[in-house]
């Protein structure tokens, strides 16, 4: 069988059965079409703008230490806040693989990132627009107070 980790390593009960799950995923999700029509399993990065070349010539990282479930259409940190991660992910991949592709680190990382998703985008809602427009112009008023300040205070002196 092929492994994640190197051998050295011994995994108890649960995490061979994990490490399973996450090997038929990929096989599930590594399956793709060759230019002849037929279905083939190639577990590589799914990304058009990976630059990773691989041994054999082929473009896109097909190390399995390196690649990682991503969510297509986005919403995965709000599935990891449901409780969906681990064990029940991979069974959501095994029933629903179309949502999923898989993805290099480096890859879903720029995914992520140009998608501006990611656990923390709802933590703090947005301020109003006329919220940060009265803080402005408050910010501002200040700046203009404290300059007036100055400058009769200034010209006092200069008057004396």
């Amino acid at each position: 069988m092929d492994s994640l980790i190197p051998n050295s390593k011994s995994l108890s009960k649960e995490g061979e059965r994990r490490l399973r799950l996450v090997q038929k995923c990929i096989e599930i999700l590594g399956l793709c079409r060759n230019d002849e029509g037929e279905v083939r399993n190639d577990p590589r990065c799914r990304s058009q703008d990976c630059g990773w070349l691989n041994d054999d010539g082929t473009k896109g990282c097909n190390d399995k230490r390196a690649l990682q479930f991503d969510h297509i259409f986005g919403g995965g940190s709000d599935e990891r806040r449901k409780g969906l991660h681990g064990n029940p992910l991979y069974y959501e991949i095994k029933r629903h693989p179309w949502r999923f592709q898989l993805l290099c680190a480096n890859c879903h990382e720029i995914k992520s990132k140009s998608e501006k998703r990611g656990a923390r985008r709802y933590e703090k809602p947005a301020t109003p627009v006329h919220e940060l427009h009265e803080q402005q112009l408050k910010e501002e008023r200040e700046i203009l107070e404290a300059e007036w300040a100055f400058l009769t205070s200034k010209n006092r002196k200069m008057t004396k």
